[in-house]
């Protein structure tokens, strides 16, 4: 495995141990990640209503793009930290991550890239 996305997990792995939490789907389960969607989907603003790659407005999802603000509540929350995806440009984010060994917020930038340029994602 690569070592940026090695050290992703480590970084995942060691925030989840220190806030108390025995895995990433237990956090996802929390009162902490819940808060963090709940916040996202108060905002006014158009682009947290919206896919941040296809611009549609279904199936939303709440995604990381960096996992350190994990054990932060609301405090880091900004387009640096998470974007809103649908759930098919969230599942080639993933599939693009695996397949290509490379970190969430690289994958989320190129798969955006390359959505915009109109090729098919890999």
């Amino acid at each position: 495995m690569n070592k940026a996305i090695d050290q992703q997990f480590k970084q995942r792995d060691y925030l989840l141990n220190k806030y108390g939490y025995l895995n990433y789907k237990n956090y996802l389960l929390s009162k902490e990640w819940l808060l963090v969607k709940k916040w996202v989907k108060t905002r006014k603003l158009i682009k947290w209503h919206r896919c941040w790659i296809c611009k549609s407005k279904n199936k939303l999802n709440v995604h990381h793009k960096s996992y350190s603000i994990i054990g932060t509540g609301i405090k880091k929350l900004s387009p640096r930290y998470i974007v809103v995806l649908c759930e098919n440009c969230h599942k080639q984010i993933h599939d693009f991550t695996k397949n290509n060994q490379t970190s969430l917020r690289n994958a989320v930038k190129k798969v955006k890239i390359m959505a915009l340029s109109d090729k098919k994602i890999r």
